[in-house]
């Protein structure tokens, strides 16, 4: 189907941080949960395709990945609700505290050269079209419009269906139109994030292991108030 999305591609290399031995690799379908998505905002609720996370900033990816660890008690209310990655074990031992020592073996973070072009799903004209494309479903959501908000919140079956239009949009000839969506971080308009749908045009560099004293990792933690132990 044809789609009025604005589009727009990465003009730095992206960032992204996940499992060894390589952040890149796409999760394995053997971890998808009961409903076939890995549980993630914009994972695709047919099963059809993968989704890698990236951030035009690196810090934004530990802000995004520490950030299910809120130092606020109040904050961490519903928690356990949150879904964890593929295979993923909560190193949380209280209210915003994060076992490093635990927790980084875990974890490498990398860059890459990402091309294609990316649905702005957060602008004016691009919401427009999709409250058009939803509008049925919002009802269900307690929602009577589309809005910025609404893409940023924890309504991730509203977001994945958002993800399969967006997939589905076609040129005029016949192909895909989109290689992912590019939105902005719930933790601040200032990161900018992407979600690449599987196979990705990604040239990764070699990645990298994460050091307690990495300056991105301790401010992600300062500004979250999560301490890290």
């Amino acid at each position: 189907m044809t789609c009025d999305l604005d589009a727009t591609s990465p003009a730095t290399r992206l960032h992204r941080l996940g499992r060894p031995p390589d952040p890149w690799l796409w999760n394995d379908w053997s971890y998808a949960h009961s409903d076939g998505t890995f549980g993630n905002r914009w994972d695709d609720p047919q099963s059809e395709y993968r989704v890698l996370y990236a951030s035009t900033a690196r810090l934004s990816c530990f802000m995004e990945t520490i950030g299910r660890f809120p130092g606020d008690p109040q904050v961490k209310t519903g928690l356990d609700d949150i879904e964890l990655e593929d295979g993923e074990v909560d190193h949380a031992v209280g209210p915003g505290e994060l076992v490093v020592a635990d927790w980084l073996p875990r974890r490498r973070i990398g860059s890459a050269s990402v091309g294609g072009s990316f649905a702005a799903v957060g602008t004016s004209s691009s919401l427009a079209y999709l409250h058009t494309q939803v509008a049925h479903l919002l009802s269900d959501f307690g929602l009577e419009e589309l809005d910025g908000g609404s893409i940023r919140s924890v309504r991730r079956q509203l977001t994945q269906r958002i993800s399969r239009i967006v997939f589905e949009c076609s040129t005029s000839d016949g192909r895909r139109k989109f290689d992912g969506i590019e939105y902005l971080s719930r933790y601040g308009d200032e990161f900018e994030n992407w979600a690449i749908f599987e196979p990705g045009n990604i040239v990764p560099g070699q990645p990298k292991e994460i050091v307690a004293e990495d300056p991105d990792l301790v401010e992600a933690a300062q500004r979250l108030g999560v301490m890290l132990v």
